[in-house]
């Protein structure tokens, strides 16, 4: 009887240990996958901001200094809306950076909180952001009247443009917010289901 008791618990063991061994490689595959997800998420954001850092920097900076040599612009207002605008794709990029070996070296909870901690940075910059291109684009039309004969055109075509760039970033901030709180449901979700197997 004893031995039937010992054959039975030994048997227990070894279908608890192949159980176990199922159960994490099904977290690791679950997790490789979640990594992979963000992973590629991730780097769309970083194409929005090395697209604006290699091609939208680029039209400003000459748009501008063309604006400078057709005297429509002061020089100071030219280097100013020239160093804004570099900030402010710093200050994205740097936000939204988060090497690819991060995502794959920190544990789900670290990559939780650093998406946590973008948002709440990307809402802060976009708190900052529209009343400052509120105020410069105020500026811009000042400039442009004091020094321009066809002023009202042209401060329609800067006012049409800065709205358009305050929309183009505005749903651009939206994509980014909602593509964190995806990757925030998705490990919630690995969370909560790997959970859930644990206690089965």
């Amino acid at each position: 009887m004893e031995k039937n008791t010992m054959d039975h618990m030994e048997e227990l063991k070894q279908q608890f240990a192949i159980l176990t061994d199922k159960l994490e490689s099904q977290e690791i595959n679950n997790e490789r996958l979640l990594r992979t997800v963000m992973k590629t998420k991730m780097k769309s954001i970083n194409k929005y901001y090395y697209w604006l850092f290699f091609l939208g920097l680029p039209i400003i900076i000459l748009c501008f200094q063309t604006f400078y040599c057709k005297g429509q612009v002061s020089l100071l207002f030219y280097v100013s809306t020239v160093l804004l605008a570099v900030l402010d794709t710093i200050c994205g990029m740097v936000i939204n950076k988060m090497g690819n070996n991060q995502w794959q070296e920190a544990d789900l909870l670290t990559a939780r909180q650093t998406l946590v901690q973008m948002k709440q940075r990307r809402k802060k910059g976009e708190i900052i952001s529209i009343p400052l291109v509120i105020i410069w684009l105020s500026f811009f039309v000042l400039e442009v009247f004091r020094s321009s004969a066809n002023a009202f055109m042209l401060s329609t075509f800067a006012v049409i443009g800065g709205l358009l760039g305050l929309g183009i970033g505005l749903l651009a901030y939206r994509k980014m917010q909602r593509t964190n709180d995806e990757l925030i449901r998705e490990i919630d979700q690995l969370k909560k289901d790997l959970s859930d197997e644990e206690t089965i």
